[in-house]
């Protein structure tokens, strides 16, 4: 098989996971003009899980928080509207650092839909480097098919 080859196949894929990687990272961006209200954190555990790519743990953040809206009860499960389920050691550091350790915490709603709520408003770095991997892929497989 060809570098061409390889390219006229990897591109297609590449071009369709830069576009998932674009819009979660919209999704997460979306929710910097949500609405903010007062939340109860009833639960926040972060899981290891031994990774499956390299020797290194991968990490899950697992939340419920209760909230209300026009008088109505909700309850939310995530932390952020774009991570993914599995994060590096750093990148759970980094969004937990966020949400504090004691006293009142504010969950951040969908006006549109009241259902949809997170924790930490704005993009992730995994969403970015998730990006980021994509757009090199894509890049990768447009020289390839210049060979």
């Amino acid at each position: 098989m060809t570098l061409h080859t390889f390219g006229l196949i990897g591109l297609p894929f590449c071009l369709a996971w830069s576009g998932w990687a674009l819009y979660k990272t919209y999704q997460g961006m979306a929710t910097s003009r949500w609405s903010k209200v007062p939340c109860t954190i009833t639960r926040l555990d972060v899981l290891a899980q031994p990774s499956s790519i390299s020797d290194q743990e991968a990490f899950e953040i697992q939340s419920e928080y209760s909230y209300q809206v026009a008088g109505h009860a909700y309850t939310g499960v995530k932390v952020t509207n774009s991570h993914s389920q599995f994060l590096s050691r750093s990148e759970v550091e980094s969004l937990t650092s966020r949400l504090p350790k004691n006293g009142p915490a504010f969950a951040y709603y969908n006006p549109r839909n009241p259902l949809q709520a997170v924790l930490v408003q704005g993009s992730d770095m995994a969403a970015a480097k998730e990006l980021l991997g994509a757009l090199v892929c894509a890049g990768l497989a447009a020289f390839l098919l210049t060979r």
